[in-house]
C-alpha cells in the first residue's frame, strides 16, 4: 500500500472547484474519523471502482479535519488517490454546500459520471447506481 497523499484543505468553495477538475468519471466519499462503517466502505468501494474504471480516481473528504493532525491515521485513507480535511464549526452549511439533501449521514459517496452529473447517496452505491456510473451517466 502506498503512502497516504498529502491532506488538502476542503471548503463550500473547494467542492465546485473539485467538480469541475477532476478527471471524470470520478468517486468522492465524504467521511469521518469517528464513522465506525466507512473505512469498510471506502475500501470496498475502493476495489469496486477500480475494477469498473481503472483509473478512476477515489477521493476522500474527511468532515472533522482536526482529527487527522498533520497526517492521516486511518489506513483506509491510504488508498485515496487525495485527501481533503475540512476544519471548521460550519459543517451544516458545507454539507448543503455539497448536496442540500445531505442530512449528515457519512459516509456520503458521490458519484461523478463521465457527462459530468453527480449522483449523491449515503453508504455503499447500490450496484444498480455504480452500473450506471461505470457506464459514463448519473443514476440521478
Amino acid at each position: 500500500m502506498s503512502a497516504a497523499p498529502r491532506v488538502e484543505p476542503f471548503d463550500a468553495e473547494t467542492w465546485g472547484r473539485l467538480k469541475a477538475t477532476l478527471p471524470r468519471p470520478a468517486v468522492v466519499v465524504f467521511t469521518t474519523t469517528y464513522c465506525a462503517t466507512c473505512p469498510e466502505v471506502f475500501e470496498g468501494l475502493g476495489t469496486e471502482i477500480r475494477a469498473r474504471r481503472p483509473g478512476a480516481p477515489l477521493v476522500a473528504v474527511v468532515l472533522d479535519g482536526e482529527a487527522l493532525g498533520r497526517r492521516p491515521r486511518d489506513r483506509h485513507l491510504a488508498r485515496a488517490d487525495r485527501l481533503f480535511a475540512f476544519r471548521g464549526p460550519q459543517e451544516a452549511a458545507l454539507r448543503h454546500a455539497v448536496d442540500p439533501s445531505w442530512r449528515g449521514v457519512t459516509p456520503w459517496v458521490a458519484l461523478i459520471a463521465a457527462d459530468g452529473s453527480v449522483s449523491f447517496g449515503g453508504g455503499t452505491p447500490t450496484r444498480d447506481r455504480l452500473d450506471t456510473w461505470s457506464k459514463g451517466a448519473s443514476s440521478r
